[in-house]
C-alpha cells in the first residue's frame, strides 16, 4: 500500500520528473490531502491519514466523506450527511474516485497513446492502487466492480483522458446507518443528473427497466466521473473512447495481454444505463465496446 502514497507524494514533490505542469501541484496536493483522509492512509503518519475514514464520533467506519445527520430522529433516518470535496465543479467523496482524479489531473497521455498500449494497462494499475489504499481486508466495504477509462482524442493534441470507478467502500448495514445507502446512490445519481441531463428519475432507468428492482440506478456506474469530466473538457472535434474492467483481474499476479488473458477476458461492454449516457452524449457506441483494439495482442 505504501508505494502508492509514495508515488503520489512524489509526482507532488517532483513534478518535472512525471511532466506535471507546475501550476497543477496545488490542486494535486488539495487531492491528496482528501486522499489521505479518506483512505487507510499511512501507517505511522502523524498526519490526518485516515481521520475522515475511521472516526470515533462517525462510526461505523466509511471510505466516505460524511457528515453526521443532526436531524435523525428515526432509526430509518440516514445516520449520516454525504459532504463533497469540489473539483472543477463536481463534488468528490471517495478515494477511488480522488485517485483516479488524481492520475488524470497529472497531464495529457502521451503522443500515440493507445487502449492497448496505455489505456487499459493504466486502468488496470488504477484499480489495483484502489485495492490497495481502501476497503478489504483492513478496510470497509466491498471494492468498486468496476474500473472505468474514457479518453478523448484530439486533433493534433495529447489525448486527454479521465479515470472512475462504480461505488463502493462504504458500509450500509441499515440498522446501523438508517438509509444511509440511499444517501449515497442519491448523490452519485446526481452527479449525472445535473452533469449529464438525463431525462430520468432516481428510481428509473434503462438497466431497471431490462432488469427490474435488480438494475442499477444512474451513478453507480463507473463511468460516473469520467464521463462527466470529459463532457467538460472536449471540444466537437474530439473523439470519444472508453474501457470498462471487472474487479475480477484485481488478484492476478501479473499483468496478461494477451487475448485471452485476464484483462481483456474481464472488460465489459456499457451495460444498459452507460449506452444511454452514450447515446445522449452524442458519442460513437463502437468506440466504447470491449474487444476494440484486441486484435493486436497476443493470442
Amino acid at each position: 500500500m505504501m508505494w502508492v502514497y509514495d508515488f503520489l507524494e512524489d509526482v507532488i514533490k517532483n513534478p518535472k520528473k512525471y511532466n506535471v505542469h507546475p501550476d497543477s501541484v496545488p490542486e494535486l496536493r488539495k487531492i491528496l490531502r482528501a486522499l489521505l483522509r479518506l483512505s487507510l492512509g499511512r501507517t505511522k503518519s502523524k498526519q490526518d491519514d485516515g481521520k475522515d475514514f475511521r472516526n470515533k464520533s462517525l462510526e461505523p467506519d466509511q471510505h466516505i466523506y460524511r457528515a453526521r445527520n443532526d436531524k435523525a430522529q428515526k432509526k430509518e433516518d440516514s445516520k449520516f450527511n454525504l459532504m463533497r470535496h469540489t473539483y472543477n465543479g463536481v463534488g468528490y467523496w471517495c478515494p477511488y474516485d480522488l485517485l483516479g482524479l488524481f492520475l488524470a489531473s497529472m497531464g495529457p497521455a502521451p503522443f500515440g497513446a493507445t487502449k492497448r498500449s496505455f489505456y487499459l494497462p493504466l486502468t488496470a494499475v488504477y484499480g489495483r492502487w484502489c485495492s490497495a489504499i481502501a476497503g478489504p481486508p483492513r478496510g470497509v466495504g466491498e471494492h468498486p466492480c468496476i474500473f472505468q477509462c474514457t479518453w478523448a482524442r484530439r486533433i493534433n493534441q495529447q489525448d486527454r483522458f479521465f479515470l472512475g470507478a462504480s461505488l463502493g467502500g462504504y458500509n450500509f448495514n441499515p440498522e446501523q446507518t438508517g438509509t444511509w445507502e440511499k444517501e449515497m446512490k442519491m448523490g452519485r445519481f446526481n452527479l449525472v443528473k445535473k452533469n449529464l441531463m438525463i431525462d430520468w428519475g432516481f428510481e428509473t432507468s434503462p438497466s431497471r427497466e431490462q432488469n427490474g428492482l435488480v438494475g442499477t440506478r444512474f451513478g453507480n456506474c463507473g463511468e460516473t466521473y469520467p464521463f462527466i469530466a470529459i463532457k467538460k473538457n472536449i471540444s466537437l472535434q474530439d473523439t470519444c473512447y472508453g474501457l470498462a474492467l471487472s474487479v475480477s483481474y484485481i488478484n492476478k499476479p501479473e499483468y496478461d495481454d494477451k487475448q485471452r488473458g485476464d484483462i481483456w477476458k474481464n472488460l465489459w461492454n456499457p451495460c444498459p444505463n452507460c449506452t444511454h449516457l452514450v447515446t445522449v452524449l452524442a458519442w460513437n457506441f463502437a468506440n466504447f465496446q470491449k474487444d476494440l483494439g484486441k486484435a493486436g495482442a497476443p493470442r
